[in-house]
């Protein structure tokens, strides 16, 4: 059986706003540091970046132009128009974040958000997303659940507990 080869469809570069992370920290631009969703539709992508105890999230178009192949096949990023940008306050960390990781939740409206610090505390924040592709803001609707999963390296338990003054929020109506 012969191996599935990947193809990129588009490759798009997009810079960080200044006024959202003007000053990063010096690893803050490693690959463990980002975590990228896209939206149902494909017209836009989210892009997650960890910068000492922050997680900030750009939202980046993916509409219009294909691939751009130049000499011997090399692909040519596209500049990509910064749709929005905001910092995400789910994770409450003490120090800086190392990694950043998504996964699918539960259904089709719910993704998973993890974050690890320098000191081993894991944060797993369950995000819903809205019907127009964006995750749920908790400042912006009511929120009657806050779910938040971290670890203790004191005693390495694995603790779940509700609490208001954690990072995550599960919208549920009512």
């Amino acid at each position: 059986m012969r191996p599935t080869m990947l193809a990129a469809r588009s490759l798009r570069k997009a810079s960080i706003p200044p006024t959202l992370l003007s000053d990063p920290t010096p690893g803050s631009l490693q690959p463990t540091r980002l975590a990228v969703h896209v939206n149902g539709a494909g017209s836009s992508c989210s892009a997650y970046l960890a910068s000492g105890c922050r997680v900030y999230k750009i939202e980046i178009s993916m509409d219009g132009v294909m691939l751009s192949k130049g000499k011997e096949s090399l692909l040519i990023p596209d500049n990509a128009q910064v749709i929005s940008s905001s910092v995400v306050d789910r994770c409450p960390h003490q120090s800086e974040i190392q990694s950043v990781a998504f996964a699918e939740g539960e259904g089709d409206n719910c993704l998973i958000l993890g974050t690890v610090d320098s000191y081993g505390h894991l944060i797993v924040s369950r995000l819903d997303i809205v019907a127009d592709g964006t995750l749920l803001s908790c400042l912006q609707h009511g929120v009657n659940r806050i779910d938040m999963m971290k670890t203790h390296p004191d005693d390495g338990v694995f603790s779940s507990a509700k609490k208001r003054t954690c990072c995550v929020a599960i919208y549920s109506p009512f």
